[in-house]
């Protein structure tokens, strides 16, 4: 019997849209439902670029009561915030900020944190594990929090044993597969990294620089990438490392595993 943590999958919408939207009198909040035990795992945000500083991210149950909760001090960018929080299945949940803190240090109930008022489809479901089904208090709003990363529950495989051989080659680690539209390469990479589409996207679409612990490093931005296009990301101001790539298409968001040489 062996025991595996749950696959993690991305959901909510995945980056800010519009203009960087702010009401002062808002505290507002996400509303979702958990449908299978799972770990909310980071959030994204977008600082506003004249209020860094401490926020309190907090988790509510359906009747306002503080589940879970997390001081973090945010510099002026785009910052994932990780959090972890085991949350059990229920609906109504809500993800929010502490209106105090953001009254003792920004003299308002709102957190500065940017919030999409275009662009937003409601529900954003990750498959049998969470759906995030609106916001509060204005609907058709993501208040604050983008791309989810949520790990469903772990599984537990019981199953028979047996004796098998195998033989194992040596691989390399290659470009992303071509099936999935884009290629990267070289990877192990030393200065620079290419990324190639090879089908041509109508929307602008984000490549963001990620290390081991979430935390984004770097974000760069390609204008409706036509077929064949390849864009040359420079890396040399980072250390040697495990990194990812987060590319995110008209229709998905890819991940690749890239290493860092000097």
């Amino acid at each position: 019997t062996n025991t595996y943590p749950g696959a993690s999958g991305h959901t909510s919408q995945m980056y800010h849209t519009g203009t960087s939207t702010l009401s002062t009198t808002t505290n507002g909040a996400e509303v979702f439902d958990v449908l299978s035990n799972c770990t909310l795992q980071s959030v994204k945000v977008y600082v506003d670029a004249a209020h860094h500083g401490i926020r309190r991210i907090e988790l509510l149950n359906s009747s306002a009561v503080i589940l879970d909760s997390m001081s973090i001090n945010l510099a002026t960018d785009t910052v994932v915030i990780p959090l972890n929080w085991a949350i059990p299945v229920g609906t109504g949940y809500q993800l929010t900020t502490d209106a105090a803190v953001n009254t003792a240090n920004f003299a308002s109930v709102n957190p500065y944190l940017w919030r999409s008022s275009t662009g937003v489809t409601y529900p954003y479901t990750l498959s049998g594990v969470l759906s995030v089904t609106g916001s509060t208090p204005t609907t058709g709003r993501v208040y604050y929090f983008y791309d989810w990363v949520v790990q469903g529950g772990s599984q537990t495989c019981t199953s028979s044993r047996a004796t098998v051989v195998a033989t194992i080659g040596s691989v390399g680690i290659g470009a992303l597969s071509n099936t999935n539209g884009v290629e990267v390469y070289p990877n192990p990479a030393v200065g620079e990294v290419n990324v190639k589409f090879d089908n041509a996207q109508s929307q602008v679409t984000t490549i963001e620089l990620t290390d081991v612990t979430g935390r984004l490093v770097k974000t760069w931005s390609v204008d409706k990438p036509v077929s064949g296009q390849e864009v040359q990301l420079n890396v040399t101001e980072f250390n040697a490392g495990t990194y990812f790539l987060n590319i995110k298409t008209d229709s998905r968001k890819l991940v690749q595993k890239l290493m860092l040489t000097k």
